[in-house]
């Protein structure tokens, strides 16, 4: 613009007016490319992908809610204010040579913003903040824009799949290709059976299936990847790329899960092909600690296009085993009327490895008394009664005695301690009983705890006449998993997390905010690193 017609600072034309509003909907978009990139982020350096969502989400909504309902007042106030002015319902202050009040006029256009505008947002922004911390970062009734809503804790996982430095190169007398990258283990369906992957035989094996698999390439100039056109036998120049997909099943535990699998490899050697033999994965450990014990082979076959045989397998053990199961869970929950929560219970006394449970029976245990108590985070007792209000997060330590009444064992007497953990969204209560419920293959636990308030010092909930039903099924899954010893299993089992406890020569197994992997030492509980 030139001469009267240059531009003023102070002046509002629609150019201006849409200019803000295309600022704050450039800020919302950005906020929510942060938050829905983050997982990406954190999985590309081995990172837990939720560890920033579980941050963020607690305030994800009440900034973008803020920042919404900020852009809407604020074109509302601004809107209406200058109809008002325009029409002659609100006339301008005497003594103005533009018509702007004063700064000394009680209407001045600044406090009527600061009441119309600011102080609303201030208002809608904690409103919805107190109404998140309330009800908890899930509540189903908070509008959300920022991160998709799932659950991180207790019983679900959010994270399902796994990745792992690998080689896949020819065996012996083979054509001597060779490549190394990375591949992806993803548990599309099932992964439930927790207890069952870290059985007497420390391995899980997974079969490898040739529908919907392929094997591409793409030129080290870079492009899309590409079918073959030659099949197994097209020479492959050296830093080719290579994208393997797969579906298997595990099969070892028979029936635990379906997985896909996803591999980007570059080639190392030169003017090699595929070949129709099996090629050799192995796990890459000087560069990726965790894939110690990924091992397989993969057999690719095709004339034209290149896919993967049937037969082909992907064992996993020692830490490549601990990576797998850091997807699978397994949980035990107490639950009454609007009360929920998730539990793990260790059950001692016993030798479980030879107690046997005919088809026609369960493992049934008598329930004599026992307690339940809270501590808070320093280590103290706190008051609990059966009316007292129980919010999510809170942990409670329960131990009770109790003996064998199915099968016969000689009415054998075991111990029970563990952590319940309340999951519940609102304050409830326990009441005068809680219900087992899930356990193993997501299934096989009943029972229940009858209780009653207990006068103490301090006041505590104790256990009376109870039950606890382990079905055949359940059982045996249990005799299979890795903390199962000759004198102890464990139900619900999870990460142990530091817990209080007033007794230090006492263990009691704890249940943590995100499920990671059984509790492997019979008596000293084992802090884990994912």
């Amino acid at each position: 613009m030139s001469g009267d017609q240059k531009y003023k600072e102070e002046e509002e034309g629609p150019l201006q007016i849409v200019a803000y509003m295309f600022a704050g909907l450039a800020m919302m978009l950005n906020i929510r490319l942060s938050y829905s990139a983050a997982p990406f982020a954190l999985l590309r350096f081995k990172l837990p992908e939720n560890l920033f969502s579980v941050f963020v989400r607690t305030t994800s909504s009440s900034l973008e809610l803020w920042c919404l309902f900020t852009m809407l007042l604020v074109n509302i106030i601004d809107t209406g204010s200058k109809l008002l002015f325009k029409h002659g319902v609100i006339k301008p202050p005497a003594g103005t040579a533009d018509g702007v009040p004063n700064d000394t006029d009680n209407n001045k256009s600044k406090s009527l913003k600061l009441l119309t505008i600011i102080y609303p947002s201030i208002v809608t922004m904690w409103t919805y903040s107190y109404e998140i911390l309330k009800h908890g970062e899930h509540n189903d009734r908070i509008l959300r824009f920022g991160t998709s809503q799932a659950w991180d804790a207790y019983d679900t996982i959010r994270n399902t799949s796994v990745t792992f430095n690998a080689n896949l190169n020819a065996g012996s007398g083979g054509t001597g290709f060779e490549s190394n990258g990375s591949i992806t283990i993803t548990v599309t369906k099932g992964g439930d059976k927790f207890t069952e992957l870290g059985n007497a035989s420390p391995n899980v094996e997974i079969k490898l299936s040739t529908a919907g698999s392929s094997i591409k390439k793409c030129d080290k100039d870079g492009g899309q990847p590409q079918d073959f056109t030659n099949g197994t036998v097209s020479t492959l120049d050296k830093d080719t790329k290579l994208y393997i997909q797969a579906t298997g099943s595990i099969s070892k535990p028979s029936g635990a899960g379906e997985v896909t699998i996803k591999a980007i490899l570059t080639v190392t050697s030169s003017g090699q092909s595929l070949g129709n033999t099996g090629l050799s994965l192995r796990g890459d450990p000087s560069k990726d600690p965790s894939s110690d014990g990924l091992t397989g082979t993969i057999t690719p076959t095709g004339n034209s296009k290149v896919t993967i045989q049937d037969g082909g397998n992907i064992d996993l053990t020692n830490d490549a085993l601990k990576a797998l199961k850091l997807l699978t869970k397994n949980a035990v929950t107490l639950t009454k009327d609007s009360f929920a929560s998730k539990a793990t219970i260790k059950v001692t006394g016993y030798d479980f490895k030879s107690l046997t449970v005919p088809t026609s029976q369960n493992l049934q245990i008598y329930i004599s008394g026992g307690t339940i108590k809270m501590y808070n985070e320093k280590g103290q007792l706190e008051e609990l009664k059966t009316n007292t209000g129980l919010k999510a997060g809170t942990k409670l330590s329960l131990n009770a005695t109790g003996q064998i009444t199915e099968p016969p064992a000689n009415n054998a007497h075991v111990n029970l301690a563990g952590t319940i953990v309340v999951t519940n969204k609102e304050q409830q209560q326990m009441g005068s009983s809680l219900t087992f419920n899930v356990g193993p293959n997501r299934s096989g636990v009943t029972g229940t705890l009858t209780l009653k308030d207990e006068t103490g010092p301090p006041k505590h909930v104790k256990i009376t006449s109870s039950n606890l039903t382990i079905s055949k099924e359940a059982y045996t899954t249990i005799q299979m998993a890795s903390d199962t010893t000759s004198s102890s299993f464990t139900i619900g089992s999870v990460t142990n997390i530091k817990y209080p406890n007033t007794n230090p020569n006492t263990t009691i197994p704890n249940i943590t905010t995100v499920i990671l992997e059984t509790v492997t030492k019979e008596n000293t509980p084992t802090n884990r690193t994912p």
